[in-house]
């Protein structure tokens, strides 16, 4: 008689089997959506443990996750944004500046940065490296980076790789990623929605490098892009492996996932 695989292996393969029906079954926006927030920090959210209010989850804030993980832009399904009056298209309410939004969308998006700096800090600062919040780049100049980050056990000296940080979240169905998205088919494996995603937040990386470059600084400023539901730009995701091992990494997947579904919350409206 035959030895079977063990069940979570078993599980393993029927799961992937679904999702590659579910995937097939949806539009490609919906599935490159869909793939955007159940990778493995814009799903981290399901993992957090409560601890304090920035730590937990409301419960507007769950029915906002919630309906945005199963592609549901409100709550009755609608066509018509009712803040903005426009179609709701794929990740709108990433993107809806409507009456009574505007204000609040740009509110979110501060605090959702502010909220991602700070969670980085700490995970590199708890990896004994001293870490600098918002450091000068140059002395004659206001051009600030994110974070300064020093050599490992506590050195002094400015890390060669990842010195100077900037964090950017990217829309990442923006209209300025839709050429590059377009550039990678449709294919029948899982692989193609996380090259598109990489295309198009490494459009927000190209800026970034783009804007520093005048300033001719001795190292580069690592761009590090996530999208708005979680998916990290490849440039983000080395700089992590470089600096933090894989416990540290998956609690500061939690931290990041949760600011990205608080900040949604802040504008979207389950209405």
């Amino acid at each position: 008689m035959p030895l079977l695989a063990k069940q979570s292996v078993r599980m393993r393969l029927v799961n992937k089997e679904k999702v590659a029906f579910l995937l097939a079954s949806l539009s490609e926006d919906d599935s490159i959506r869909f793939h955007e927030n159940f990778t493995n920090c814009g799903g981290a959210w399901l993992q957090a443990q409560p601890r304090h209010q920035y730590h937990a989850l409301s419960d507007t804030e769950v029915a906002t996750a919630l309906s945005i993980k199963v592609l549901m832009e409100n709550g009755a399904n609608r066509a018509i944004c009712s803040a903005c009056g426009q179609g709701v298209g794929a990740g709108h309410v990433d993107c809806c500046m409507g009456e009574g939004a505007g204000a609040a969308a740009i509110r979110a998006r501060v605090w959702r940065h502010n909220r991602i700096r700070d969670a980085v800090l700490r995970a590199v600062r708890s990896s004994k490296r001293i870490v600098r919040s918002e450091p000068l780049l140059l002395q004659n100049n206001n051009r600030r980076a994110d974070l300064w980050i020093g050599t490992a056990d506590n050195g002094l000296d400015m890390d060669g790789r990842n010195g100077w940080v900037d964090f950017k979240v990217k829309h990442a169905f923006a209209p300025d990623t839709q050429h590059v998205r377009d550039l990678v088919p449709i294919r029948d494996d899982l692989a193609w929605q996380h090259l598109k995603l990489d295309n198009a937040l490494g459009e927000s990386a190209r800026e970034c490098d783009l804007s520093y470059a005048p300033l001719n600084l001795p190292q580069r400023v690592v761009p590090c892009v996530i999208s708005a539901g979680g998916f990290l730009h490849h440039t983000f995701l080395t700089m992590l492996v470089d600096l933090l091992d894989a416990w540290t990494r998956k609690k500061l997947f939690v931290d990041i996932s949760l600011a990205l579904i608080k900040a949604r919350a802040m504008v979207y409206v389950l209405n």
